[in-house]
């Protein structure tokens, strides 16, 4: 009767863990396992995937699918834009750079030929005064300095006619070209006594004053010269003069 009672008992509780564990899974199985101590537990590695019923969870790993993003086409990107064929604009900006460097080209030409013109008759101006020192000739310097004098107004200044003047009047137009007062000074004009019959010449005094108006003559004082006497002055020539400036 005892027996039969006890049996009847252990029934029961294996019908209650059974229940328990279609139910809970793990927390089942351990309860029942730590009445049954013989048994071993239903899953000892705590890595082993857990079940809901009798099914295992199922699992996959993190990122084993990949971003959906991914799966997509790379994207299609326009050609970069290229330097050429220029923009109009540019076309413009470069011929507008080409002339304007004509322009400035064509100015530094005229200048530094005006300027050679300039260089070479101070030049010639202190070869002049060295071969004076060499033979102490003062009306032979006075003679090639005037003629020095004339041909480099001639060259720089042609209507300013400068072969047709003599005397004060020569003295007076190189001094309207330097813009200063140098030859009609009492040293300056020592530069027209070759055509006194006993000329006092201090070339020491006269060659500097040579110099200085090689170095400081204006060089664009032939237009101004023009523009001041407006044909009035019989010895500028203001065709030539109105031909030359049309035509630069």
């Amino acid at each position: 009767m005892n027996t039969t009672a006890s049996n009847d008992g252990n029934s029961k509780d294996y019908l209650e863990n059974s229940s328990l564990l279609n139910d809970n899974g793990h927390a089942v199985a351990s309860n029942f396992v730590g009445k049954s101590a013989a048994n071993p537990p239903l899953y000892a590695d705590p890595l082993s995937p857990p079940t809901v019923g009798s099914s295992p969870i199922a699992s996959s790993p993190v990122g084993s699918e990949g971003n959906p993003l991914d799966q997509l086409p790379p994207l299609a990107l326009p050609d970069p834009v290229g330097w050429w064929p220029l923009a109009p604009g540019w076309w413009f900006v470069g011929l507008m750079a080409l002339a304007l460097t004509a322009i400035l080209l064509r100015f530094v030409y005229r200048y530094r030929q005006s300027k050679k013109l300039q260089r070479a008759a101070v030049t010639e101006a202190k070869s002049l005064y060295h071969h004076y020192q060499s033979t102490h000739d003062g009306l032979q310097y006075l003679l090639q300095t005037n003629q020095l004098l004339r041909r480099f107004c001639l060259q720089q200044f042609p209507a300013l006619n400068c072969a047709s003047i003599n005397g004060t009047q020569w003295l007076e137009r190189l001094d309207q070209l330097a813009k200063k007062t140098l030859f009609q000074s009492t040293a300056g004009q020592q530069l027209i006594d070759i055509y006194q019959p006993n000329p006092s010449i201090d070339i020491e005094i006269l060659h500097p004053l040579i110099l200085k108006w090689l170095h400081g003559v204006n060089l664009k004082q032939e237009k101004h010269m023009l523009a001041s006497t407006k044909g009035t002055d019989p010895s500028i020539d203001s065709t030539f003069l109105q031909q030359r400036s049309a035509h630069d």
